[in-house]
């Protein structure tokens, strides 16, 4: 299917139909914004197989990487030539190593395989080799499954201090 086609249409879609799409949006649009850096794919784009079925109420997900300050207002999801795109924002500190990258459990997956949409500098390109070379390995594993441990513990925190009863809820929400 055409891109002419799915801008008038709200249909599935494979992967790798949406891809071009999302690096057309980044090249056109995401290079603009203040403090571009990079960009790459995010969520199940980043590791779904390119014959896999997109259907129309998915998002595609791209992180755009910026250095400075973040923008105030995310882009959050919207539709770019039929295709539904949810952009992101990540600061370039989160970004600094393949070490870092490697330990993240919500970041790792994005580089295991090249997503990069975009990457003047070279440096999301050589985290990404390295990630991807090191991905499996069992200390990067049990890094990952700490920083998720991590990330509960911090949120269940919130429980305690929180008053009001949709504050508890969404702190027991994030943590499940």
């Amino acid at each position: 299917m055409k891109s002419e086609e799915l801008k008038s249409k709200n249909t599935s879609i494979q992967v790798q139909q949406a891809k071009p799409i999302a690096r057309h949006w980044v090249a056109e649009e995401a290079i603009a914004i203040p403090g571009f850096f990079g960009a790459f794919f995010h969520g199940s784009t980043a590791w779904l197989a390119d014959d896999a079925i997109l259907p129309p109420s998915s998002d595609v997900d791209i992180m755009v990487v910026l250095s400075g300050e973040m923008p105030e207002v995310k882009l959050g999801k919207f539709r770019y030539q039929g295709v539904l795109l949810e952009v992101s924002y990540l600061a370039t500190n989160e970004v600094q190593s393949p070490e870092q990258v490697l330990g993240n459990s919500h970041l790792a997956g994005s580089f295991r395989n090249n997503g990069i949409l975009a990457d003047p500098s070279g440096q999301l390109s050589a985290i990404q080799a390295v990630v991807g070379r090191e991905f499996a390995k069992e200390e990067w594993v049990h890094a990952r499954c700490e920083h998720v441990q991590e990330k509960l513990r911090n949120n269940l925190r919130g429980l305690e201090t929180a008053t009001l009863f949709h504050d508890q809820v969404s702190c027991w929400l994030f943590a499940t």
